[in-house]
């Protein structure tokens, strides 16, 4: 295929490793263990294994992220576990985003998730050419796949409406029934993509963008009542914010160009709008 999905080039300095692990020896080994993935898938669903097509397309922290591409040109994204990351880690985070998803379409859920001795993926539906929200040399844009990867700087509208939308849908996913909220947050480049388009509006609103937002990571969970939650956020989120300085934060695990004050101000309330609107019409409720 030469369509172009994300990064062109798939190399081993994409991999994080501990001092135990050789970089090309798990390189080697994330290669043999997505060919048993796609072994496996294809005798499950009834296709020829040759027909398929596993694609590396980013990387982050915690995960290599990979498109699944089936014979009839349906696609499905996979997030395997960095090297230095335990694979029971990735599988948590897969629980955890099912969970969320229960109650929150916005967050993208694993459908299944596989594994071997030191690996593990899970599988999620794939988000054609998805946008991922992100900052280069001090701006915050976007990373496009097509027609060729690269670095789009956003506009000061979009910054301001993308970022008071990426609180909002935080603060939305606060369980106030068990007072837990998603944790160890990377919001520069890892937790959200939005869908292909919505860059080419330069003064997108609130309703155009929320719909085409979406998170896709939840790698922790805290246990904290949801006024302490608003006081991490607006604490941390107005600092930079890196592996090197974030060691006590709690949500706020990445972020090199702080967010301004009114786009969280504004995220937060709008959050909080919404998560009372999905607790007011939530099945439970109607029920009682």
């Amino acid at each position: 295929m030469d369509e172009s999905l994300g990064i062109p080039n798939y190399h081993p300095l994409y991999l994080n490793v501990n001092d135990q692990q050789n970089i090309w020896t798990e390189f080697c080994n994330i290669s043999n263990f997505l060919m048993d993935f796609k072994d496996a898938y294809a005798q499950k669903h009834n296709f020829q294994s040759d027909a398929l097509e596993v694609r590396f397309i980013n990387y982050g922290a915690t995960e290599l992220v990979y498109v699944l591409t089936l014979p009839n040109k349906k696609r499905f994204t996979l997030l395997v576990n960095q090297p230095a990351v335990s694979k029971q880690y990735v599988l948590q985070e897969a629980k955890t985003l099912q969970k969320l998803n229960e109650q929150n379409p916005n967050i993208v859920a694993p459908m299944q998730t596989y594994q071997n001795e030191n690996y593990a993926l899970y599988v999620t539906p794939y988000i054609p050419l998805a946008r991922c929200v992100a900052t280069n040399a001090g701006r915050w844009g976007l990373y496009i796949p097509e027609p060729k990867y690269y670095f789009k700087p956003l506009n000061e509208q979009q910054r301001k409406t993308l970022h008071t939308c990426m609180v909002a849908k935080l603060i939305s996913t606060f369980d106030t029934t068990t007072n837990t909220g998603i944790a160890a947050c990377q919001f520069d480049g890892n937790d959200f993509m939005v869908e292909q388009g919505w860059e080419i509006d330069e003064n997108p609103t609130i309703a155009s963008t929320i719909p085409k937002l979406h998170l896709i990571a939840a790698r922790e969970t805290i246990h904290c009542s949801f006024i302490d939650y608003v006081t991490y956020i607006v604490k941390e989120f107005t600092e930079i914010a890196t592996k090197y300085n974030s060691q006590q934060n709690k949500i706020n695990k990445q972020c090199e160009v702080p967010l301004q004050m009114e786009e969280i101000q504004n995220g937060i309330l709008l959050g909080t709008t919404l998560l009372k609107n999905r607790y007011m019409f939530s099945p439970e409720t109607k029920n009682k």
